[in-house]
């Protein structure tokens, strides 16, 4: 029997590293050693975009494998020679900062997998990027987590106007079984180990964030008296009430002051015509 389960929902499930032994690490730590292979870690040249993520999500890290949805930002960077491109936390759960090389061909992303993500030096390894399907099984009465990676080489994305989307991804966070989790999606795994590193994205979609002009059209820009124009002026008193919002406190006060009004000079019958 399969059953769709809730966003609220968790699991305690264990996985072979990450659930059981998962614990912070700093930025440093993270991507220390990342030129010993591949990670990069650097801005590479090139264009850069802003897209802002939408989907779904397993974070399983911590002991628990809750289900939740996907935010934040994704920066992509598109190299000069119009073919290749880098993506900056390809998956949503993992923020290293490292980059993932890929390579546009048409309305098509393909992103080779293996590609480092994060280093931990407490095991010395590396989570590198996968994409598979998770499942569950027992083990010496525990119950475990994993995902499942075989056949799969790359990770394509379809661009459609200013949108990116995830291809191959399925399932709905699902409940299997005894209170399992079966979706496929983009995820990463330990490299020594070949462990579920504990996030996994699916139905992603990244919508690009379009920038501002920096100088907006001088056209566009109220126009400001800022001198007392001429003719005779009269002072009025004015009383009321207003509504204000300011330090999330919202009310309603009342008011007494002045205000000035400038009655235009009579125009000469010389110039009129």
């Amino acid at each position: 029997m399969i059953l769709a389960i809730g966003s609220s929902a968790s699991v305690q499930v264990k996985s072979q590293r990450a659930l059981k032994n998962h614990r912070p690490l700093s930025h440093n730590e993270k991507i220390a050693r990342g030129n010993s292979l591949n990670m990069i870690t650097t801005q590479p040249e090139g264009e850069l975009k802003v897209y802002k993520r939408s989907g779904q999500t397993l974070d399983g890290n911590g002991g628990y494998v809750t289900p939740t949805t996907q935010s934040g930002e994704c920066n992509i960077v598109y190299a000069p020679d119009g073919v290749t491109i880098y993506m900056q936390d390809p998956i949503s759960g993992y923020k290293t900062g490292a980059w993932v090389e890929g390579s546009i061909d048409g309305n098509t992303i393909t992103v080779p997998l293996g590609q480092e993500l994060e280093y931990d030096s407490y095991y010395d390894a590396y989570v590198v990027l996968t994409f598979g399907t998770t499942y569950y099984y027992y083990d010496n009465g525990g119950k475990y987590i994993e995902v499942d990676d075989t056949g799969y080489e790359v990770a394509t994305f379809t661009i459609d106007g200013n949108t990116i989307s995830l291809n191959g991804s399925a399932g709905d966070v699902y409940a299997y079984g005894d209170d399992a989790y079966i979706a496929t999606g983009l995820a990463g795994k330990w490299n020594d180990i070949n462990s579920w590193s504990g996030d996994l994205d699916m139905h992603t979609v990244l919508t690009e964030v379009q920038s501002q002009p920096d100088d907006p059209d001088p056209t566009d820009v109220p126009t400001v008296i800022s001198e007392t124009p001429e003719g005779t002026l009269l002072t009025y008193y004015r009383s009321g009430g207003y509504i204000y919002h300011k330090f999330m406190e919202t009310g309603i006060t009342e008011f007494e002051d002045v205000m000035n009004v400038v009655i235009p000079l009579p125009r000469s019958p010389m110039a009129i015509g």
